[in-house]
């Protein structure tokens, strides 16, 4: 092998290893009361979503999820630290989903 091509394969093997070795690209929606079958790829039948239909389509569609919790700010604190929202602070002090029935509920009212 000639003395100049084993330079050249050297630097072409490593700029394809790190052309490899690239880490993948993630999009993450996190949306406030969206059900899984909200959106046009998961099966709904009037809701038109053509942007999220194509990301779905060209990329990968993940259809097994859990969150931290079932309110808003506690479930994006959860996503962003990787933590359980009692953890890093941002939590309701109410028991879900109790809190969402007020203490006057419309039996009482109706009393």
């Amino acid at each position: 092998m000639a003395a100049w091509k084993l330079p050249l394969l050297v630097q072409i093997l490593s700029v394809i290893s790190v052309a490899v070795a690239r880490p993948p690209n993630f999009v993450i929606f996190l949306a406030d009361d969206l059900g899984y079958g909200d959106v046009g790829c998961y099966g709904h039948p009037t809701i038109r979503t053509p942007n999220i239909d194509k990301l779905a389509r060209e990329g990968m569609k993940l259809t097994q999820f859990y969150s931290a919790y079932p309110i808003c700010t506690p479930s994006r604190s959860g996503l962003l630290t990787g933590r359980l929202p009692i953890r890093n602070g941002i939590f309701t002090d109410h028991k879900y989903p109790l809190d969402l029935v007020s203490k006057t509920s419309n039996i009482q009212l109706l009393k």
